[in-house]
């Protein structure tokens, strides 16, 4: 994993949106939620952006050795006190009150009281101790982890981590909130890092870049009106003409990102909207499975599933608008992508995708309807090693094992298993979504123990960086002249030179039997 310091200065020194686009991916979730405990989900999207835009306005003159954890939180939490100090004051007083003196000494840790002043104790600890605090529990880093990141031995961020839960169990008795330390790790384990709505991201990063962007141009056009005054007074009418040119580039400049931005406002809109009904509908979503695999409730894991397609999603729609922006070449629909296919014939249903898959997740893709009342899914989980450097000094490339499992599914139970949003209306799919490590062991688990589910093969293939690997599994059919029935599934991978991920090429054809007749 790429560390803080290195992206934070790519994005300083070169100005690089792909950086700074990492830095919010990889910090939203801690903002958005440090964002959540102290306003509501309405104001929490507004705090989040406006820490975002902070950042890139600030990113020149923070210093390189800081981590951006603890910033970001202390920002987060400064900016939040501004929103409410207008709007919201009096009731976050009455509801701190009210949870406090509910509150008995000798109760558990209740998320519900810890919530509205976690915050202000995290702010009261040492520097050192919030930053373990905050990197063990509401980043999810392991020990070893949260040493790398402080510059600490494992062991010693393990103490670290336990004294700043102590001190921080002090601070939250002292506002009358009184819990065990270990009550105090499970409530902040459990909730400390929910997820920020889909879509976000994608609103906060064109803001942020462009504030980061008008900061930099204003620092430099300052300094050169700076300078110009210490000038003697001979050389002023220089520089009046030097100013005012200046000014000139910079109010043009501004102009013309005024102009892409109103260019794009459209496209923004519509994703904005949709992420705001999937928000919505997320909330009303209503329990339908029995079972509690290990991981997510089968409910959770339905959640999770149904919003990363919609990633997919946003993202083919958002190019089919910038294609039919002017000057864009419309790009033709191939027929086989809308049309349903026909049950009778031998069909091929296909899918062609190119994929960042980080270490320990697995990737999901599909959902044909193969035969009446089924569909047919790929899950891919491609484990990578580095490239090294061997003892003669040659680079060894990176290998890769790609495990997968070809699976039908019932449809009634798509929602059940939280693949009802991972489905193709036709026969080429376009829909895909990752899972992390535990999403996908509850995946396969629940697969083998939902009625009517069928495991079609679990094919395996290790290949090299870079080279194409092909696995081939099908019957030959009875009639000359059709092809066989089965699948092909080609994976061209690149391993990350650091082992942080796999990206992934893949082509892969499912070819239905040809049915009879009577069997429609």
């Amino acid at each position: 994993m790429t560390d803080d310091r290195e992206l934070l200065a790519r994005y300083v020194d070169e100005g690089s949106q792909d950086a700074f686009a990492l830095i919010v991916d990889r910090y939203l979730n801690l903002v958005y939620a440090s964002a959540l405990r102290q306003v509501d989900h309405e104001l929490a999207a507004d705090v989040a952006q406006t820490v975002f835009i902070n950042l890139a306005r600030k990113a020149r003159t923070l210093p390189r050795h800081i981590p951006l954890a603890g910033w970001l939180h202390r920002d987060t939490r400064f900016t939040a006190i501004d929103l409410l100090r207008t709007e919201q004051r009096r009731r976050a007083r009455e509801q701190e009150a009210l949870a406090m003196n509910n509150l008995s000494p000798d109760s558990a840790a209740d998320w519900t009281t810890i919530r509205p002043v976690l915050d202000a104790a995290l702010d009261h600890l040492p520097t050192a101790d919030r930053d373990a605090v905050l990197l063990r529990y509401f980043e999810q880093r392991s020990l070893r982890e949260v040493g790398e990141a402080l510059g600490f031995s494992e062991e010693a961020a393990r103490k670290r981590v336990a004294r700043g839960l102590e001190k921080l169990r002090d601070s939250l008795a002292r506002k009358g909130v009184h819990t065990t330390a270990a009550a105090l790790s499970i409530a902040l384990t459990a909730n400390g890092s929910p997820m920020a709505p889909v879509g976000m991201a994608s609103l906060i990063l064109p803001a942020a870049l462009a504030a980061g962007a008008q900061t930099a141009a204003g620092g430099l056009l300052a300094a050169k009106i700076t300078e110009s005054i210490l000038m003697t007074k001979l050389q002023f009418s220089t520089v009046s003409v030097i100013i005012a040119a200046a000014l000139t580039t910079g109010f043009l400049q501004h102009q013309s990102a005024a102009t892409l931005r109103a260019e794009n406002a459209a496209l923004r809109a519509t994703i904005a909207e949709k992420a705001r009904q999937e928000a919505e509908n997320a909330t009303r979503t209503a329990a339908v499975a029995t079972s509690q695999p290990a991981g997510l409730t089968p409910d959770q894991l339905s959640e999770l599933l149904r919003l990363r397609s919609q990633v997919g999603q946003l993202r083919s729609e958002l190019k089919g608008a910038q294609a039919s922006r002017p000057g864009s070449a419309a790009r033709p629909v191939a027929p086989e992508a809308v049309a349903a296919p026909d049950p009778v014939a031998a069909q091929p249903f296909t899918v062609e995708l190119t994929a960042r898959v980080p270490a320990g997740q697995s990737l999901i893709t599909g959902g044909w309807t193969t035969s009446p009342g089924m569909r047919t899914f790929i899950w891919v989980n491609p484990s990578g090693v580095a490239q090294a450097k061997a003892a003669d000094g040659s680079v060894n490339s990176g290998q890769a094992l790609l495990s997968s499992v070809i699976f039908e599914v019932p449809e009634k139970a798509l929602t059940q298993l939280g693949l009802d949003q991972l489905t193709s209306a036709g026969a080429q799919s376009a829909v895909q979504g990752l899972l992390g490590a535990a999403n996908g062991k509850s995946l396969l688990e629940a697969l083998s123990n939902t009625e009517g589910v069928n495991i079609l093969s679990k094919p395996r293939v290790q290949t090299s960086d870079g080279v194409a690997a092909s696995i081939s599994i099908g019957e030959s059919s009875s009639n000359p002249g059709e092809p066989a029935s089965g699948h092909t599934i080609e994976f061209t991978p690149h391993v990350a030179a650091d082992g942080s991920g796999v990206d992934l090429a893949m082509k892969a054809v499912i070819r239905t039997a040809k049915a009879k007749p009577g069997d429609r």
